[in-house]
Protein backbone atom coordinates (compact mmCIF):
# COMPACT_ATOMS: atom_id res chain seq x y z
CA UNK A 1 0.00 0.00 0.00
CA UNK A 2 2.71 2.41 0.74
CA UNK A 3 4.43 2.06 -2.89
CA UNK A 4 0.29 2.36 -4.09
CA UNK A 5 0.06 -1.15 -5.56
CA UNK A 6 -2.51 -1.92 -3.40
CA UNK A 7 -5.62 0.39 -3.34
CA UNK A 8 -6.57 0.29 0.35
CA UNK A 9 -10.22 -0.37 -0.45
CA UNK A 10 -12.81 -3.41 -0.80
CA UNK A 11 -14.04 -4.49 -4.21
CA UNK A 12 -17.64 -2.87 -4.01
CA UNK A 13 -16.16 0.17 -3.14
CA UNK A 14 -14.09 0.53 -6.61
CA UNK A 15 -16.53 -0.94 -8.21
CA UNK A 16 -19.15 1.17 -6.82
CA UNK A 17 -16.67 4.54 -7.75
CA UNK A 18 -16.45 3.79 -11.40
CA UNK A 19 -20.54 3.37 -11.32
CA UNK A 20 -20.75 7.05 -10.10
CA UNK A 21 -18.08 7.98 -12.84
CA UNK A 22 -19.21 6.66 -15.96
CA UNK A 23 -23.05 5.49 -14.86
CA UNK A 24 -23.53 4.76 -18.88
CA UNK A 25 -20.07 3.27 -19.99
CA UNK A 26 -20.66 -0.30 -21.03
CA UNK A 27 -19.48 -2.79 -18.22
CA UNK A 28 -19.94 -5.98 -19.20
CA UNK A 29 -21.37 -7.87 -22.95
CA UNK A 30 -21.55 -10.86 -23.42
CA UNK A 31 -24.13 -12.46 -26.25
CA UNK A 32 -26.97 -12.43 -24.03
CA UNK A 33 -27.34 -8.90 -23.27
CA UNK A 34 -24.82 -5.72 -22.59
CA UNK A 35 -24.61 -3.49 -19.11
CA UNK A 36 -23.99 -0.52 -18.50
CA UNK A 37 -22.16 0.13 -15.34
CA UNK A 38 -25.65 1.41 -13.41
CA UNK A 39 -27.61 -1.29 -14.91
CA UNK A 40 -24.59 -3.71 -13.48
CA UNK A 41 -25.56 -2.63 -10.87
CA UNK A 42 -28.78 -2.87 -10.08
CA UNK A 43 -28.26 -6.40 -10.64
CA UNK A 44 -25.20 -6.64 -8.28
CA UNK A 45 -27.54 -5.32 -5.55
CA UNK A 46 -30.15 -7.16 -5.93
CA UNK A 47 -28.68 -10.40 -5.93
CA UNK A 48 -26.79 -9.43 -2.93
CA UNK A 49 -29.87 -8.66 -0.95
CA UNK A 50 -30.89 -12.16 -1.46
CA UNK A 51 -27.44 -13.41 -0.42
CA UNK A 52 -28.12 -11.02 2.76
CA UNK A 53 -31.57 -11.99 3.26
CA UNK A 54 -30.49 -15.93 3.39
CA UNK A 55 -28.33 -15.05 6.45
CA UNK A 56 -25.23 -14.37 4.55
CA UNK A 57 -22.08 -12.37 4.92
CA UNK A 58 -19.17 -11.47 6.13
CA UNK A 59 -16.15 -13.98 5.39
CA UNK A 60 -18.48 -16.68 5.05
CA UNK A 61 -17.58 -18.60 1.39
CA UNK A 62 -19.85 -19.04 -1.43
CA UNK A 63 -18.85 -20.93 -3.75
CA UNK A 64 -19.82 -20.44 -7.68
CA UNK A 65 -19.54 -22.26 -10.41
CA UNK A 66 -21.19 -20.65 -13.91
CA UNK A 67 -20.72 -20.31 -17.51
CA UNK A 68 -18.96 -17.12 -18.39
CA UNK A 69 -21.01 -14.31 -19.02
CA UNK A 70 -22.56 -11.72 -17.27
CA UNK A 71 -24.23 -13.78 -14.13
CA UNK A 72 -20.56 -14.73 -13.42
CA UNK A 73 -19.83 -10.97 -13.52
CA UNK A 74 -22.95 -9.92 -11.28
CA UNK A 75 -22.34 -13.02 -8.53
CA UNK A 76 -18.66 -12.14 -8.08
CA UNK A 77 -19.33 -8.79 -7.12
CA UNK A 78 -22.70 -9.65 -5.10
CA UNK A 79 -20.22 -11.72 -3.11
CA UNK A 80 -17.79 -9.13 -2.65
CA UNK A 81 -20.36 -6.51 -1.26
CA UNK A 82 -21.55 -8.44 1.07
CA UNK A 83 -18.28 -9.20 2.54
CA UNK A 84 -18.21 -12.54 1.51
CA UNK A 85 -15.33 -15.06 0.23
CA UNK A 86 -15.94 -16.13 -3.27
CA UNK A 87 -15.18 -19.60 -4.90
CA UNK A 88 -15.49 -19.38 -8.14
CA UNK A 89 -14.41 -23.07 -10.02
CA UNK A 90 -14.72 -24.32 -13.24
CA UNK A 91 -17.22 -27.19 -14.77
CA UNK A 92 -15.68 -30.16 -16.26
CA UNK A 93 -15.56 -33.12 -13.68
CA UNK A 94 -18.97 -33.51 -12.59
CA UNK A 95 -19.94 -33.27 -9.14
CA UNK A 96 -16.20 -34.15 -8.10
CA UNK A 97 -15.10 -30.47 -7.56
CA UNK A 98 -18.23 -29.21 -5.99
CA UNK A 99 -18.26 -31.79 -3.46
CA UNK A 100 -14.68 -31.74 -2.59
CA UNK A 101 -14.02 -27.78 -3.09
CA UNK A 102 -16.91 -26.90 -0.85
CA UNK A 103 -16.24 -29.77 1.56
CA UNK A 104 -12.92 -29.04 2.25
CA UNK A 105 -13.51 -25.42 2.01
CA UNK A 106 -16.11 -25.69 4.38
CA UNK A 107 -18.43 -23.56 1.99
CA UNK A 108 -21.64 -21.67 3.42
CA UNK A 109 -23.20 -21.42 0.71
CA UNK A 110 -23.29 -22.25 -3.91
CA UNK A 111 -24.58 -20.12 -6.37
CA UNK A 112 -24.76 -22.40 -9.84
CA UNK A 113 -25.53 -22.38 -13.22
CA UNK A 114 -26.63 -25.98 -13.09
CA UNK A 115 -29.16 -27.80 -10.96
CA UNK A 116 -27.96 -30.80 -10.91
CA UNK A 117 -24.39 -28.37 -8.93
CA UNK A 118 -26.59 -26.98 -6.67
CA UNK A 119 -28.43 -30.60 -5.79
CA UNK A 120 -25.18 -31.77 -5.38
CA UNK A 121 -24.41 -28.81 -2.59
CA UNK A 122 -27.55 -28.91 -0.99
CA UNK A 123 -25.88 -32.05 0.68
CA UNK A 124 -23.02 -30.74 1.83
CA UNK A 125 -23.35 -30.73 5.42
CA UNK A 126 -21.88 -26.91 5.76
CA UNK A 127 -23.54 -25.79 3.21
CA UNK A 128 -26.82 -23.75 4.17
CA UNK A 129 -27.93 -22.05 1.01
CA UNK A 130 -27.82 -22.84 -2.30
CA UNK A 131 -28.89 -20.49 -5.36
CA UNK A 132 -29.19 -21.13 -9.18
CA UNK A 133 -28.78 -18.61 -11.26
CA UNK A 134 -29.44 -18.71 -15.44
CA UNK A 135 -30.03 -22.38 -14.87
CA UNK A 136 -33.96 -22.16 -15.99
CA UNK A 137 -35.66 -22.97 -13.25
CA UNK A 138 -38.21 -21.47 -11.19
CA UNK A 139 -38.50 -21.14 -7.31
CA UNK A 140 -36.76 -20.17 -4.04
CA UNK A 141 -33.40 -20.82 -4.76
CA UNK A 142 -33.47 -19.14 -8.58
CA UNK A 143 -31.96 -15.40 -7.99
CA UNK A 144 -33.55 -14.74 -11.82
CA UNK A 145 -36.52 -14.18 -9.59
CA UNK A 146 -35.22 -12.23 -6.83
CA UNK A 147 -36.97 -8.89 -7.04
CA UNK A 148 -35.18 -5.20 -6.23
CA UNK A 149 -34.02 -4.76 -3.71
CA UNK A 150 -35.63 -2.75 -0.56
CA UNK A 151 -33.52 -0.92 1.59
CA UNK A 152 -30.03 -3.44 0.95
CA UNK A 153 -26.99 -1.18 1.66
CA UNK A 154 -23.34 -2.46 2.13
CA UNK A 155 -21.36 -2.88 5.37
CA UNK A 156 -17.91 -2.09 5.54
CA UNK A 157 -15.48 -4.30 4.45
CA UNK A 158 -11.92 -4.66 5.71
CA UNK A 159 -9.78 -4.42 2.26
CA UNK A 160 -7.34 -6.83 4.03
CA UNK A 161 -9.92 -9.12 4.78
CA UNK A 162 -10.14 -12.22 1.73
CA UNK A 163 -12.45 -11.62 -1.21
CA UNK A 164 -11.84 -14.49 -3.28
CA UNK A 165 -10.05 -17.74 -3.72
CA UNK A 166 -8.48 -18.65 -6.33
CA UNK A 167 -8.24 -22.80 -7.90
CA UNK A 168 -5.46 -24.20 -8.51
CA UNK A 169 -5.34 -27.13 -11.55
CA UNK A 170 -6.06 -30.31 -9.91
CA UNK A 171 -5.15 -33.31 -12.79
CA UNK A 172 -4.31 -36.49 -10.45
CA UNK A 173 -4.88 -34.84 -6.65
CA UNK A 174 -7.39 -32.28 -5.82
CA UNK A 175 -7.29 -28.98 -6.43
CA UNK A 176 -5.15 -26.38 -4.09
CA UNK A 177 -6.71 -23.20 -3.11
CA UNK A 178 -5.23 -19.95 -2.23
CA UNK A 179 -7.16 -16.93 -0.36
CA UNK A 180 -6.55 -13.46 -1.67
CA UNK A 181 -7.62 -10.30 0.11
CA UNK A 182 -9.45 -7.43 -1.77
CA UNK A 183 -6.20 -5.84 -1.82
CA UNK A 184 -4.19 -8.54 -3.46
CA UNK A 185 -6.95 -8.63 -6.03
CA UNK A 186 -7.34 -5.55 -6.92
CA UNK A 187 -3.69 -4.63 -6.47
CA UNK A 188 -1.84 -7.22 -8.20
CA UNK A 189 -4.30 -8.78 -10.19
CA UNK A 190 -5.76 -5.57 -11.09
CA UNK A 191 -2.17 -4.23 -12.76
CA UNK A 192 -1.50 -7.65 -14.77
CA UNK A 193 -4.78 -7.43 -16.65
CA UNK A 194 -4.68 -3.24 -17.13
CA UNK A 195 -1.30 -4.20 -18.36
CA UNK A 196 -3.07 -6.35 -21.36
CA UNK A 197 -4.13 -2.91 -22.70
CA UNK A 198 -2.31 0.23 -23.90
CA UNK A 199 -2.90 3.89 -24.80
CA UNK A 200 -5.86 5.36 -23.83
CA UNK A 201 -9.11 4.61 -25.64
CA UNK A 202 -7.75 1.23 -26.46
CA UNK A 203 -10.19 -1.50 -27.48
CA UNK A 204 -10.37 -4.61 -24.98
CA UNK A 205 -9.09 -8.15 -27.16
CA UNK A 206 -11.71 -10.35 -27.99
CA UNK A 207 -11.63 -13.96 -26.51
CA UNK A 208 -12.54 -17.81 -27.39
CA UNK A 209 -16.41 -17.25 -25.53
CA UNK A 210 -16.63 -14.43 -27.75
CA UNK A 211 -17.14 -11.96 -24.24
CA UNK A 212 -16.06 -9.31 -23.33
CA UNK A 213 -15.57 -7.07 -20.16
CA UNK A 214 -14.92 -3.40 -20.10
CA UNK A 215 -14.19 -3.63 -16.24
CA UNK A 216 -12.73 -1.79 -13.48
CA UNK A 217 -9.32 0.07 -14.78
CA UNK A 218 -8.73 0.54 -11.53
CA UNK A 219 -10.74 -2.84 -9.86
CA UNK A 220 -9.04 -5.56 -11.37
CA UNK A 221 -10.35 -8.19 -13.69
CA UNK A 222 -9.37 -11.91 -13.01
CA UNK A 223 -8.25 -14.48 -15.61
CA UNK A 224 -8.96 -17.09 -14.54
CA UNK A 225 -12.16 -19.98 -13.55
CA UNK A 226 -15.28 -17.66 -14.37
CA UNK A 227 -15.09 -14.65 -16.36
CA UNK A 228 -12.22 -15.39 -19.10
CA UNK A 229 -12.11 -11.74 -19.78
CA UNK A 230 -10.22 -8.66 -20.18
CA UNK A 231 -10.64 -5.24 -18.80
CA UNK A 232 -10.55 -1.81 -19.75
Amino acid sequence: MRQGDCPGKDIYTLFTEHVRAHPDREAVIDAQRSLDYAALDREVRRIAAALTDAGLGARDIIGIRMPNGWRMAVAELAVAAIGAVALPYPAGRGSRDTISLLGRSRASAGIFGAAPDADVASELPHTRAVFTFGAGEDGARSLDDVGPPNDWSPRPVDPEAPARILVTSGTSADPKMIAYSHNAVAGGRANYVRALHSGKGARPHPHVDGLVVRFVRDLRRHCHAGLDACAR
